[in-house]
């Protein structure tokens, strides 16, 4: 509903309510554009779940809970980008598409290389684990959480 909210703040706009939500996607859903970005984006996190949890086996490595009740770092930072590009939507219409890419594409790329530097045997791995471990959680179960914490 947030986000159709945002859509809403136009005069020209498929989103006449924000709380019609079935309407609403059904509006987006037929979007031209939507008819090649839903297929790609499906195709692409199917790859991503064949590639790194089939075939690196990351089934073995951590259960199923450890994997899907986890914190999700790039929903936080998607939904803080929101939240804040809202704001320059209600201030200012002209140019909020694209302050709102710019935040997303590098609040994006911090996260996802500072995650990315964490990796097993890695350098980085070590000296956080080293840092936070102590006398009620071990190196070596702060190196299991970090590495589920950036899976």
């Amino acid at each position: 509903m947030f986000g159709f909210a945002l859509f809403n703040f136009k005069e020209e706009t498929i989103i006449k309510e924000p709380f019609n939500i079935i309407e609403n996607y059904i509006s987006i859903l037929n979007l031209e554009d939507i008819k090649y970005a839903l297929p790609a984006i499906i195709f692409t996190h199917l790859g991503k779940f064949i590639s790194d949890y089939i075939h690196n086996k990351k089934y073995q490595k951590f259960t199923a809970k450890e994997i899907m009740f986890k914190p999700y770092v790039r929903i936080f930072v998607q939904q803080f980008v929101v939240i804040l590009s809202f704001f320059f939507i209600i201030l200012d219409n002209n140019g909020a598409g694209i302050i709102a890419a710019f935040l997303l594409i590098t609040f994006r790329l911090i996260i996802d290389l500072t995650l990315e530097s964490i990796k097993e045997n890695s350098s980085t791995l070590d000296f956080l684990s080293e840092k936070l471990s102590n006398e009620k959680v071990s190196k070596e179960e702060i190196k299991k959480q970090l590495i589920i914490f950036t899976e």
